[in-house]
């Protein structure tokens, strides 16, 4: 009896941490995000997680399409399965802000609105080099510094 009610406490808890605002994608995040990088690629600025996210957070993940979560979990220590909740399919990507190693906010960015390329570690980005250049595909073949984070245009 005592193992049944420690699994349904179990799902309860976690259909409540799932249902929490955090787990719901932020539009309003979201529009600022996409109104920003055409921004920067317009004026050719970098563009800055730290200025557009105006809350309170400590780390940032970019999650790729069909990424396995666990692998992005395990690596920043931080429970993601409410990223489960936004919809997972190509030209897609996940935006996870985190504050003491808990989701606080996530968005789905679609790639065509600039694609986040993988071109530096780590994963988990801070507040420090949450930075990115914005830039034509063409021009970023040119550039071979792959120690720069990329916002990249393929059209």
């Amino acid at each position: 009896m005592k193992k049944i009610l420690l699994v349904f406490f179990y799902f309860a808890t976690t259909l409540v941490a799932c249902t929490n605002d955090e787990c719901q994608e932020d539009l309003v995040l979201k529009d600022k995000i996409r109104s920003s990088i055409l921004e920067s690629k317009k004026t050719g600025k970098d563009f800055n997680f730290a200025t557009v996210a105006d809350f309170e957070w400590d780390s940032l993940i970019i999650i790729g399409s069909y990424y396995p979560l666990d692998r992005y979990s395990e690596a920043s220590k931080v429970d993601l399965s409410c990223v489960n909740n936004l919809k997972r399919m190509e030209n897609l990507q996940a935006i996870v802000f985190t504050k003491n190693r808990k989701v606080i906010s996530m968005i789905n960015h679609p790639e065509p609105d600039g694609a986040f390329e993988y071109t530096a570690y780590p994963l988990v980005y801070t507040k420090k080099n949450a930075v990115f250049k914005v830039m034509d595909v063409t021009k970023r073949r040119e550039i071979k510094d792959s120690l720069q984070n990329f916002i990249v245009f393929y059209k």
